[in-house]
């Protein structure tokens, strides 16, 4: 109970995190983003994790590296619990 408590409280702060990043920076994609994560369940953290490794620290700032991480939370809309076992794998198995 408690930990789906947790996860589902991590979702809306992923969405808080991004959107604010959204209104410190230019451009509509930190929303997009923060939105289809919250969506998808993955806590904020795991998720700039992941984004870190996978496409550098500086995904946020690099319009490439945003578009990259909203086609990738994008391909997995109907299937977020792939989302969340790939954010998982690459960050637990593969660190």
């Amino acid at each position: 109970m408690l930990a789906s408590l947790t996860m589902h409280y991590g979702w809306w702060l992923l969405a808080l995190v991004l959107i604010g990043a959204e209104i410190m920076a230019p451009g509509f994609f930190m929303l997009w983003i923060g939105i289809a994560a919250a969506a998808l369940g993955v806590v904020a953290e795991r998720f700039e994790r992941y984004a870190d490794k996978r496409w550098g620290r500086g995904w946020k700032m690099n319009a490439n590296g945003r578009k990259r991480a909203f086609d990738e939370v994008a391909g997995f809309a109907d299937d977020g619990e792939g989302f969340r076992a790939k954010v998982d794998a690459e960050l637990d198995v593969f660190s």
